[in-house]
C-alpha cells in the first residue's frame, strides 16, 4: 500500500514524471540524460537505478571506486544448538532478529 500510494502521489504531481520503458543511455550535456526514447533536461538528478545504480554513476564520472555486487537469498535463523553441515554460503547479518530464546 505504501508503494501504491507513492505512486498515486507521484502521478499527481506536477513536479514529478514517471517514464516506463525507458533506458538511460548516457548524460548529456547542460543538466540532461540521454534514454532510448528522448533527452530528459533535469535540475536534480536523482539515481535510484537500484543494481544498475553503480554503473549510472560511474557514467557520471564519480564513485568509480565502488561496484554494487547484488544477490538475492533465503535468509533462516539457524538454532545454536544443532550442528549443521550446510551445502551453501552463510553471510552474517547486519540486522539480527531477536527471537527471544
Amino acid at each position: 500500500k505504501i508503494m501504491q500510494q507513492l505512486y498515486l502521489d507521484a502521478i499527481n504531481s506536477k513536479n514529478i514524471k514517471i517514464l516506463f520503458d525507458t533506458k538511460f543511455i548516457k548524460p548529456g550535456n547542460n543538466k540532461t540524460v540521454i534514454t532510448n526514447n528522448f533527452r530528459i533536461k533535469y535540475h536534480k538528478f536523482i539515481n535510484c537505478a537500484g543494481s544498475y545504480s553503480d554503473k549510472i554513476a560511474h557514467s557520471f564520472n564519480i564513485a568509480k571506486e565502488y561496484t554494487l555486487i547484488p544477490f538475492k537469498g533465503t535468509y533462516k535463523i539457524l538454532n545454536n544448538k544443532k550442528l549443521i553441515k550446510p551445502s551453501f554460503i552463510i553471510y552474517d547479518s547486519d540486522n539480527p532478529i531477536d527471537t527471544g530464546s
